[in-house]
């Protein structure tokens, strides 16, 4: 991937787990970019979405499950989506901020790393429903 192919596009990429959005504007973005991001990781890191395409806004409730005794125990987060919203992709960051703002009051609840648990909110503009969704328990590896 050429820094120059970055330059223009809104790079959507894995950042810890979330999925992060930022728009590059020069080459100085798509530097910092390349630095800060392992793009070898990843199929693909970059879609450069057209404004009337039908993206989906998708809202996962997010809790800590274990995984298994493996190195003393793990755990890890499930996504389960609640809600899917299709929407052209220049109206999808005002329908994420709605869904964001009404799922944090109504559901939000405890902290999922701790003992007592509780429940997180994401929402993912994606470019499938559900795309997100934890659909099996991860292997240890």
């Amino acid at each position: 991937m050429t820094l120059q192919k970055l330059i223009g596009v809104k790079v959507i990429y894995d950042n810890k787990g979330e999925l992060a959005k930022k728009m590059i504007n020069d080459i100085d973005d798509a530097n910092e970019f390349m630095e800060t991001v392992d793009v070898e990781e990843y199929d693909y890191v970059y879609e450069d979405v057209p404004a009337e395409q039908i993206v989906y806004v998708n809202c996962y409730l997010i809790h800590r499950h274990y995984g298994g005794p493996e190195e003393g125990g793990w755990y890890y987060n499930s996504h389960r989506c609640r809600e899917v919203i299709p929407v052209q992709n220049q109206y999808a960051e005002q329908m994420k901020n709605i869904m964001q703002e009404k799922y944090e009051k109504n559901h939000k609840h405890g902290n999922i790393y701790s003992v007592l648990g509780g429940t997180d909110v994401a929402v993912y503009i994606e470019l499938e429903p559900k795309q997100s969704e934890t659909t099996e328990r991860p292997h240890y590896e």
